[in-house]
């Protein structure tokens, strides 16, 4: 699960310093200036159940964001309710497919039309 974490990680800063360059130039260009890879940096955090993460932005990457929750038995991704807990009426596919997914914006985008609204009658918790 390390190696798709690292893919997800990877994507999801690539996808946002990517849209960050279009709709923020001048930060994005700063940002480079001062040797970080964009204005958007993404960290992973392990917790108990599942893995936060977290996008930071701002003067020296100083302001966090927690945007997803990985649950590590299976690798669904899920969007955040708060910075310490999974919303499980919204679900992201898994880390077998994340390519199938914009992670550009605030909240994920299928790319095949699929739906993040989980029945109620399949929800976690």
């Amino acid at each position: 699960m390390t190696q798709k974490l690292e893919a997800f990680r990877a994507l999801l800063e690539k996808q946002l310093n990517e849209r960050g360059a279009r709709v923020l130039p001048d930060l994005h260009k700063s940002s480079v200036a001062n040797g970080y890879p964009g204005w958007y940096r993404v960290q992973v955090k392990p917790l108990q159940k599942y893995i936060r993460v977290s996008v930071l932005n701002g003067k020296e990457h100083s302001q966090e964001t927690v945007r997803y929750f990985v649950d590590m038995e299976n690798g669904d991704v899920y969007g955040a309710e708060s910075w310490r807990k999974p919303n499980f009426k919204r679900k992201y596919g898994n880390l077998d497919t994340i390519t199938e997914w914009d992670w550009s914006d605030y909240y994920a985008v299928s790319l095949k039309g699929v739906d993040t609204l989980v029945p109620k009658n399949q929800r976690k918790g």
